[in-house]
């Protein structure tokens, strides 16, 4: 926040719209329109929220704030929801609010501006996409475990070591995420052949009974050079 605006603050006594991100931010995994529609549905709250919203952690100009992140659970595309009770600028008209979408966009990667989308129902249409999702790679293993409700899930791992536009945009989209949950994270440079990377899927039954997959997890493996001629596989 800007100087100007915290000496506003503590002079006029605004610091009710002043918000924790850390508990105004909340993302969601999406896998069809009931669980869009779903308001009791709990999210995810981050555990990073400083590349988006600042140090501070702190977004200015409102009251009873929350952000909502909502991700297509396969494709991983984005729409972000905002509300609120009151807004500064509506009390104070020398006042701005920070710009939340703009500081969303600020941090997608270059190229993928198109990833968030601004209309539900542009969002809708790409849930509806999630049963017609297929993983890119190769799958190298299944498994399934109990969860604690006695139900078994079943997951899939795929190893991807290519680069294509299809696939690197993906890779990106999915990225995003790990800026909410890893301190200074940045995105791949998928041109470097040395890059490999394994996603998790939880198979799962769409809204029609389908079969369809949602991302549960994923990880990138960084092939280093170890003398004198081998590679020595990190996990980045």
């Amino acid at each position: 926040m800007e100087g100007g605006k915290a000496t506003l603050m503590t002079g006029a006594g605004l610091e009710a719209f002043l918000v924790d991100a850390m508990e105004a931010v909340n993302i969601h995994f999406i896998g069809s329109v009931s669980d869009l529609d779903n308001e009791e549905k709990e999210g995810y709250q981050p555990e990073f929220v400083h590349q988006h919203f600042g140090e501070k952690e702190q977004i200015f100009g409102y009251t009873d704030l929350h952000v909502d992140i909502h991700y297509t659970s396969a494709s991983m595309f984005i729409y972000p929801t905002i509300s609120f009770d009151k807004r500064i600028d509506k009390v104070h008209k020398d006042l701005a609010p920070d710009d939340i979408i703009t500081q969303l966009k600020e941090q997608l990667p270059k190229g993928e501006m198109d990833m968030m989308f601004s209309s539900r129902d542009q969002f809708v249409k790409e849930i509806e996409k999630q049963e017609s999702f297929r993983p890119a790679g190769t799958l190298v293993n299944k498994y399934s475990v109990v969860n604690a409700d006695g139900v078994k899930e079943q997951f899939e791992v795929y190893k991807v070591s290519e680069s294509s536009p299809e696939f690197d945009s993906y890779l990106a989209r999915v990225q995003t995420v790990a800026l909410w949950y890893i301190d200074a994270c940045e995105y791949t440079d998928n041109s470097d052949e040395r890059w490999m990377h394994y996603f998790v899927y939880e198979k799962t039954k769409s809204s029609t009974g389908g079969d369809c997959v949602a991302l549960a997890g994923y990880m990138s493996v960084y092939n280093f050079y170890a003398y004198p001629q081998h590679q020595r596989p990190r996990i980045a």
